[in-house]
């Protein structure tokens, strides 16, 4: 063998090697460039037959053909003492998840007169009862028929998520009709929304 072949054959591995650091590193800076991405935007969402009553006498009733809508609904000879009885669902969010809109859909009670809808959004310590709310707004009212609408409120961010709260949705029924409820007047809360942003660590 030739001193110039010898030369060649070690030559190959050395530039083999080098490739493989080059590829090594680039890999690197791909990974590093992820972790910097932009947040990534999520959605929860819970129906109205998530909702539970804060007023054991007052139930939701479901309504057909609602896309999972709830109306408010009594016992004969249960009224409460109040025409407005709020339910509340919990909305699971990760820690460190950054809040930036809320939408509510609901048809407005009293459907023949269409009455405003109290909603809300916001967090509580159960060990402290320290209450925040976020989001508390009441659709308008006006005469005349009501239809469904979904009405949303944004910030940045409305709220970011922290461990130990529990984050709810509230809706305070305008109108308590008595089972099996009332077609024609009794406001059905079809859903809502939750919009997040979420970036490392927060696990969507």
């Amino acid at each position: 063998m030739t001193t110039l072949r010898r030369i060649a054959l070690i030559a190959v591995p050395i530039v083999a090697a080098a490739a493989g650091l080059v590829a090594v590193t680039s890999s690197s800076g791909a990974t590093t460039a992820r972790s910097a991405a932009a947040p990534t935007s999520f959605t929860r969402t819970i129906a109205g037959t998530d909702m539970h009553s804060l007023d054991e006498r007052v139930a939701p009733q479901f309504v057909p053909n609602s896309g999972g809508g709830v109306s408010a609904t009594f016992e004969g000879g249960a009224a409460p003492n109040s025409t407005h009885v709020t339910f509340e669902a919990g909305i699971d969010l990760p820690k460190g998840a950054k809040v930036t809109a809320v939408s509510f859909t609901v048809t407005p009670a009293n459907r023949t007169g269409c009455f405003g809808e109290s909603l809300s959004f916001g967090s509580y310590v159960p060990q402290s009862a320290i209450t925040t709310t976020n989001v508390s707004f009441t659709t308008p009212s006006h005469l005349g028929a009501c239809v469904r609408g979904t009405f949303t409120k944004t910030g940045n961010p409305i709220a970011t998520v922290v461990d130990g709260r529990r984050y709810v949705i509230d809706w305070k029924a305008s109108v308590i009709t008595d089972y099996p409820g009332d077609a024609a007047s009794g406001g059905i809360f079809h859903g809502a929304t939750v919009k997040y942003t979420c970036t490392s660590p927060c696990v969507p």
